[in-house]
């Protein structure tokens, strides 16, 4: 089933996958899901669920916006308690974490693994 996705997508720019995640970076950790597009990834949070757990203060953050794919300077697996570890690094160093939850029906690697592959194939060396 396609995940319903609020944020505007550019011009010329299309969904090439997305999986429900939980955004590492500070705290809050909210869940939602991160979402690989032609042109970047960017993070979206999901109210409903992040208002449950964690109240008002998970509805003041705002979604990760996202990364060019071409400001990646790399992505990689990681091991996280909280799913499937993702990170990604931008050309100026900085780093943003995900954890996908849960390994998907429609594959036989885990939508992590599809997602890395698609970023690096991506990724201007």
């Amino acid at each position: 089933m396609p995940v319903k996705i609020k944020s505007p997508l550019m011009p010329g720019e299309e969904i090439v996958m997305s999986h429900m995640a939980t955004f590492l970076n500070g705290f809050p950790r909210p869940s939602g899901y991160l979402v690989l597009t032609n042109q970047r990834i960017f993070f979206e949070k999901k109210g409903a669920m992040n208002a449950a757990a964690f109240g008002l203060l998970s509805l003041a953050m705002k979604d990760f916006n996202g990364i060019p794919l071409s400001e990646i300077a790399s992505a990689h697996a990681e091991k996280s308690i909280a799913g499937a570890g993702l990170t990604v690094t931008t050309r100026t160093g900085e780093e943003f974490k995900f954890a996908l939850n849960g390994f998907g029906f429609s594959s036989k690697k885990k939508p992590r693994d599809d997602m890395l592959s698609y970023i690096n194939s991506h990724v201007s060396k």
